[in-house]
């Protein structure tokens, strides 16, 4: 049986033969017509003259205009722009930890209950009316936040005596959402880290607590520096404590309570302020605090972290207050018998102004703006007997007159006495 043969087989021979055949006769002709023949004009062709789409046949697609684009474009550009002023415009800018800044409201206790006030004296809000009371009110440094102490009813007997449980709240500036951090226990005035993420606060058996101030941890037990420990202070840092302990002696510490390291050289009766343990100053290379020798009157101190012995600032004196700029400090200091006096001194102590008046052994109270010193007066008057308090807005450079704010109705008993006049919020400066 004979097998077909495949064409592919074949296609050589032939492509031979045809090759071999030669061009043919008539090629030299066709290329003499086609040479005299002209290019056909453009008019010709349809498409040159009639719309394209009768010519062609096209996908449909969709065109948008260059200009409708840019117009979007531009309107994009505007929504994005209002967006940004809008946002900027209600977010709150905050103030640094340090330094000059702008007067915000004002935070004290009146007849009990915690309120907030401009410092002109309107606009007095009461926090959470419904509370049986707040103490030791305490705004951050950024001016967004306010910590309090809230009685919450019960008591435990310690060492010094029944002491109140109380619950430690952080508020917005105005105290709407509040929230409570740690709850019913025996605490000492709660105080701010620099940065507003921690607080620090003596409680129950003269321990030591360093607790988140958003709540999101439990409190941190930093112990009793073994005496008691007394209201831990924040450097600016926020990474160390200074922590004044019962046996007169004041200490450094990490946050944790680790690497403790005694500051003071001398022997005291008694140590710390009744705001806090001692007040940094800005840079964090000094303290202010105030101490009582065996036998002797309260006085104030300054210490540095370099391992010196503290330097006397001025003997029957407390409650030492380093100026917004850290470039001078006010404290009280002794009277004649009508109670004492504010003082303000450099930031070396030597050049002293003691300002018109006579107030009460209270922390005093920068404004932001360096421009006011508050005190507490709880002895208003000429007579200097008990009667409704009275905040005083004092000019540090003893200038302008003072401004007296009245502080509530009620006379000050020892058991509602403050332990410093008030908190006075910072904003940021205008700009």
């Amino acid at each position: 049986m004979t097998t077909p043969r495949r064409f592919e087989s074949d296609l050589p021979a032939l492509l031979a033969d045809l090759y071999l055949a030669g061009t043919p006769d008539y090629r030299d002709d066709l290329i003499q017509q086609t040479a005299r023949v002209r290019q056909r004009p453009a008019w010709t062709f349809p498409e040159r003259w009639l719309p394209v789409e009768l010519v062609t046949s096209r996908v449909p697609t969709t065109r948008v205009p260059w200009r409708q684009i840019g117009v979007l474009a531009l309107i994009a550009i505007l929504l994005v722009a209002a967006l940004a002023v809008y946002v900027g415009s209600h977010q709150q800018r905050l103030p640094a930890p340090f330094g000059i800044a702008a007067n915000g409201i004002i935070a004290y206790v009146r007849d009990g209950k915690l309120v907030t006030q401009k410092p002109d004296g309107s606009g007095l809000v009461t926090i959470l009316p419904a509370s049986t009371g707040q103490q030791a009110a305490s705004f951050s440094r950024d001016g967004s936040k306010i910590v309090y102490k809230d009685l919450v009813g019960g008591s435990v007997v310690t060492n010094s005596g029944t002491v109140p449980l109380t619950d430690i709240v952080v508020a917005d500036a105005d105290g709407s959402h509040a929230r409570t951090v740690v709850k019913a226990v025996v605490a000492g005035n709660p105080i701010w880290s620099p940065d507003g993420g921690w607080l620090s606060y003596s409680g129950l058996a003269d321990h030591a607590f360093v607790v988140a101030s958003d709540g999101s941890q439990p409190p941190i037990d930093i112990g009793t520096f073994g005496a008691g420990a007394w209201t831990p202070s924040w450097s600016p840092n926020s990474k160390q404590l200074a922590v004044a302990a019962g046996d007169g002696v004041l200490w450094l510490a990490n946050r944790d309570g680790t690497s403790p390291r005694r500051l003071t050289v001398d022997d005291y009766a008694e140590l710390g302020e009744k705001g806090w343990s001692a007040d940094w100053s800005n840079d964090g290379t000094r303290l202010l605090f105030g101490a009582a020798k065996p036998d002797e009157d309260y006085a104030l101190y300054v210490v540095g972290l370099d391992g010196a012995k503290e330097r006397l600032v001025s003997a029957c004196a407390n409650n030492g207050v380093w100026s917004p700029d850290g470039n001078s400090f006010a404290f009280m200091h002794c009277g004649t018998g009508l109670g004492p006096s504010v003082v303000v001194a450099d930031a070396t102590g030597s050049r002293r102004r003691t300002l018109p008046g006579y107030y009460g052994w209270y922390m005093p109270a920068w404004s932001p703006d360096q421009m006011r010193i508050a005190i507490l007066d709880d002895r208003p008057g000429p007579a200097n007997e008990p009667g409704p308090p009275t905040i005083v807005l004092l000019d540090p450079n003893a200038k302008a007159p003072a401004i007296s704010i009245p502080a509530g109705a009620s006379t000050l008993t020892e058991d509602r006495l403050p332990d410093y006049t008030l908190t006075w919020q910072r904003l940021a400066p205008p700009g």
